[in-house]
């Protein structure tokens, strides 16, 4: 979620806040996030709406690893992060998400050649699936 361009919205709403938290947890900004999901469902096929989606109530940090210093999503450390917040969205439907293995690099540790073992989450839906389990609508115009 935009914070900032939710933070305009709900003070022109006069909604009351202190942090990011205290925004994604009111439940008018949810129904803003519903509302933008279900207009952009409208655009999409059926088979890639949005069905369900969680708000982090954190914003994705440089200095936790989460995104790049050009603040594009760092995947697998979502997927290491969040792995229980996405397996709970998916367990709702009756099936798990995400399988979790050793990255090919690892693989080579175990000939010697990296000392590291590095995790891996990969996604048994589709990869896009997964990442809609952690994209955030931001209101456009309202």
């Amino acid at each position: 979620m935009d914070y900032e361009t939710v933070a305009k919205w709900a003070e022109g709403r006069q909604i009351l806040f202190t942090h990011f938290r205290s925004l994604v947890e009111h439940p008018e900004v949810r129904a803003l996030i519903d509302a933008e999901i279900a207009r952009g469902n409208a655009q999409l096929a059926q088979v890639s709406h949005i069905r369900r989606f969680h708000l982090l109530t954190k914003e994705l940090d440089h200095d936790d690893g989460e995104v790049t210093a050009t603040m594009k999503v760092r995947r697998s450390s979502i997927y290491k992060t969040y792995a229980d917040v996405i397996e709970a969205m998916y367990r709702e439907r009756g099936r798990p998400c995400l399988n979790i293995r050793k990255s090919p690099a690892s693989a080579s540790s175990a000939t010697g050649a990296s000392p590291s073992s590095r995790w891996i989450a990969r996604p048994r839906a589709t990869a896009l699936t997964c990442r809609w389990a952690l994209r955030c609508a931001t209101p456009s115009g309202r």
